[in-house]
């Protein structure tokens, strides 16, 4: 990761903090106050949701989630896509906003999470701020260990895997640590480790499965 990235994400999220009061925020969820409507106000542009955007270029129909116009300071998000990829694209496009400063009209596919095979370096960056954004660590790993009753890292073994995957515990087990499919498990699960219901930790930051186990994997939070 990169430290200028890690550095920009939080100087935004000092700046939302201490202007909370001023932006009529009290009580607070910091999922909610970390939020790319908020983030797009402290750097005095809007962030709008829209019924559609445009398919971009118009003959070859690719679908458009967001926009940028750096001329009248806006973000249109569209509505068509759905709630937890219409948040981290918006958060995206706040890390172009701040990384790379555009200069011309910007227009974004649907975006689920960070993604490690484009080659764009902006995009790549881009991706990387949205996630630190909207999962900082260290309320990522209070949340995965207040929200399951257990120490991190998550180390895999038969009782976990159970766990994660009563249905293929053994597919689970077998895929081990350089699988994503153990964080994928986490990322969705829906019981405590004693099977209690739980909001899943993905929902819980309002992002997609997909994108929360990148940042489980990232943070290296479940191990073989």
């Amino acid at each position: 990761m990169n430290n200028h990235i890690s550095i920009s994400v939080r100087e935004l999220q000092t700046e939302i903090w201490y202007k909370r009061h001023e932006l009529g925020i009290s009580n607070f969820d910091p999922v909610d106050l970390f939020d790319p409507r908020i983030a797009a106000k402290v750097l005095g542009w809007d962030l709008e949701e829209v019924p559609s955007i445009p398919d971009w270029p118009p003959n070859k129909r690719m679908r458009i989630a967001g926009m940028v116009d750096p001329q009248r300071k806006l973000i249109s998000i569209s509505q068509e896509i759905d709630s937890p990829i219409r948040r981290f694209t918006a958060a995206h496009e706040i890390g172009h906003i701040i990384l790379h400063k555009p200069q011309h009209l910007l227009r974004e596919r649907p975006i689920k999470g960070p993604r490690k095979s484009i080659q764009d370096v902006k995009e790549r960056e881009a991706d990387s701020f949205a996630a630190l954004f909207l999962m900082p660590e260290r309320l990522v790993k209070k949340r995965l260990e207040a929200t399951f009753g257990v120490k991190l890292p998550i180390i895999i073994n038969d009782d976990i895997a159970f766990w994660l995957d009563p249905n293929d515990a053994e597919n689970l087990l077998r895929e081990g640590l350089y699988s994503m499919g153990p964080k994928f498990a986490l990322a969705k699960c829906s019981t405590d480790f004693s099977g209690i219901p739980i909001v899943p930790i993905h929902k819980q930051f309002k992002v997609s499965i997909e994108a929360m186990a990148n940042r489980i994997d990232e943070l290296g939070l479940i191990r073989g």
